[in-house]
């Protein structure tokens, strides 16, 4: 699953301001993602954007980070001792990719976020996230 960011082509508010806002996957408003407790899920973040060095991308559920595990960066794999469980966090500058696998551990749901340096969110995608299958892992 790619998750990527982009410019959106917005126009000026009334006072002529840009606002600050982000696309991903093409959409202002993506679907939302459906997610199963215990399936690992691959993910590709792509910061494709034309003015948001640093984007950030983050999952979270109740405003605090899940984990995830990074796997690799700009399409290399990352070292063994690098793929560690972490907070689901990752800033990326223009043009940059971020492989991670999330395996989401309880039913609920969760927000994909894209934030600027400042902490400004400007893209948002749901997570929602339901029981293991009967018979699965």
């Amino acid at each position: 699953l790619s998750v990527v960011a982009s410019s959106a082509r917005i126009k000026t508010d009334s006072t002529g301001v840009i606002p600050k806002i982000a696309m991903l996957n093409g959409s202002l408003a993506p679907a939302a993602l459906s997610w199963r407790v215990g399936t690992r899920y691959r993910m590709r973040f792509i910061n494709m954007t034309t003015g948001m060095p640093g984007l950030r991308f983050e999952i979270v559920e109740n405003d605090k980070p899940v984990q995830w595990r990074p796997l690799a960066k700009d399409g290399a794999d990352l070292p063994v001792a690098r793929q560690t469980m972490q907070a689901a966090r990752q800033r990326l500058t223009i043009g940059e990719t971020a492989d991670v696998e999330i395996a989401p551990e309880h039913v609920g749901d969760q927000r994909l976020l894209a934030r600027l340096n400042d902490g400004t969110v400007v893209a948002t995608m749901q997570v929602h996230v339901s029981a293991a299958r009967i018979g699965s892992p």
